[in-house]
């Protein structure tokens, strides 16, 4: 799962990068990545954030959610993994 991820965070950042890092492009960038086909397990999630140190969290005090947490980080870019298990997300 985490090489999943990973990939798509490198994918994201060198397409952006090709773009001139163009903010009206990002969003697009970010849908056409995050819509490949990862599916992941309750174990997948676990061995994300047991088995690997993670990279400074974006937002380590947020309550927006249950648990998030961040996967991979640079400068420009983030990936975070909200976990949702009692709240309604149907707003969403």
């Amino acid at each position: 799962m985490y090489e999943a991820i990973l990939n798509i965070f490198k994918n994201v950042v060198r397409r952006w990068d090709e773009a001139g890092k163009d903010p009206d492009q990002f969003p697009d960038i970010c849908f056409e990545e995050l819509t490949a086909n990862v599916d992941f397990t309750h174990d997948d999630l676990l061995d994300l954030v047991s088995n690997r140190a993670l990279p400074l969290q974006s937002y380590p005090k947020d309550e927006f959610g249950e648990v998030p947490f961040t996967i991979c980080r640079n400068d420009d870019v983030f990936i975070d993994v909200y976990v949702w298990n009692q709240h309604h997300t149907s707003v969403h």
